[in-house]
């Protein structure tokens, strides 16, 4: 089922990512195990892409605690997506660019 964007709920995408993880655990080498780990990652891409969306609105707010902290925790949960280094530079340019924790 193909999700519509990225401001839904995201109980479909936990759920799915749960059985990758069973799926994994049950089956590390299983002929999907494959498939399973590229669905990880792309749930990882996903929430990822949400926390900088998030940010990015935060910043039309002029809410600069508020955009720190959601790239703080795109960067520390979602470090090796796409969108991470565009994440870094934004946060970069509030300030506190060694400040992920």
């Amino acid at each position: 089922r193909r999700l519509k964007g990225i401001d839904y709920d995201f109980a479909p995408v936990n759920e799915a990512e749960r059985r990758f993880v069973h799926y994994l655990q049950r089956h590390p080498g299983g002929e999907k195990a494959a498939a399973a780990r590229d669905g990880i990652k792309e749930i990882s891409r996903l929430r990822a892409q949400r926390l900088y969306n998030i940010a990015r609105h935060y910043e039309r707010q002029g809410a600069a605690k508020a955009v720190r902290y959601y790239l703080q925790k795109l960067l520390r949960e979602h470090p090796e997506t796409p969108i991470a280094p565009t994440a870094r530079e934004l946060l970069k340019k509030t300030g506190s660019a060694g400040d992920v924790e």
